[in-house]
C-alpha cells in the first residue's frame, strides 16, 4: 500500500502566535499504511541554526495517552519542516499527534491508520478534492468535508490560475494575466 500516496487534509483554522517561533502552517498527516503515518509540520522563525521539535501521537486529544514520540531535527537546509514516518501503529486506528517547539505548542491534528488486510479496504470512506480557485470560491465546501467522518480527503491537485480574474468574489494580485516569470 505504500507506492500508493494520499495526502490526509486536515481543515482547521490557522495556529497563529505571536512569537518568532510558531506553528502558522498548521499541521498534516498522510501516506497511511496499516501500520504506520507520516505527520508534518512546519515552524516560523527567523533564526538560521538547527532547532529540535518535538513530536508525539496518541491516541486521544488529552495528551495522555502518547503511544510514539520523539525528537525532529530541522533548519533552514529543510525550510524548518518536520516530516516524520511514526511506525509500529495499530490498523484500522485514529491517532492524534501534535508538536512542540520552545513553550510553543501546535494544534492536535487527527489521522487514520489503514486497514489491516485488502478485504478491509472497502469500508474506508474517501473524499476527493481538485481545483481550487481562490478568487471565484468561498470554499464552505471545505467546512462540510471536515464535519463529515471521513478516514481520508484526498487531494488530486490544483494549478496557479494565470488569467485575470473578472467574477471573483476576491480580489488576486497581481490583477493581470501572468505572463512573465516577473508575473509569477
Amino acid at each position: 500500500m505504500k507506492n500508493i500516496f494520499f495526502y490526509l487534509i486536515f481543515i482547521f483554522p490557522l495556529y497563529l502566535i505571536a512569537d518568532n517561533y510558531s506553528f502558522n502552517h498548521n499541521v498534516a498527516s498522510g501516506d497511511p499504511t496499516s501500520n504506520s503515518v507520516i505527520i508534518w509540520t512546519r515552524i516560523t522563525t527567523d533564526v538560521d541554526n538547527e532547532i529540535y521539535i518535538n513530536w508525539y501521537v496518541g491516541l486521544d486529544t488529552t495528551r495522555n495517552s502518547v503511544v510514539s514520540s520523539g525528537t525532529f531535527v530541522s533548519g533552514s537546509y529543510r525550510d524548518y519542516t518536520v516530516k516524520v514516518d511514526v511506525e509500529n501503529l495499530e490498523s484500522n486506528t485514529y491517532y492524534y499527534y501534535w508538536f512542540t517547539f520552545k513553550d510553543d505548542t501546535s494544534q492536535i491534528g487527527r489521522t487514520k491508520t489503514l486497514p489491516g488486510s485488502a478485504s478491509n479496504l472497502n469500508e474506508i470512506n474517501l473524499c476527493f478534492l481538485s481545483c481550487s480557485n481562490y478568487a471565484r470560491g468561498y470554499f464552505d465546501g471545505y467546512r462540510h468535508i471536515a464535519e463529515k467522518e471521513l478516514d481520508a480527503v484526498i487531494h488530486l491537485g490544483d494549478y496557479i490560475y494565470e488569467y485575470k480574474h473578472t467574477l471573483g468574489v476576491r480580489d488576486v494580485l497581481p490583477d493581470k494575466e501572468l505572463i512573465t516569470i516577473d508575473d509569477y
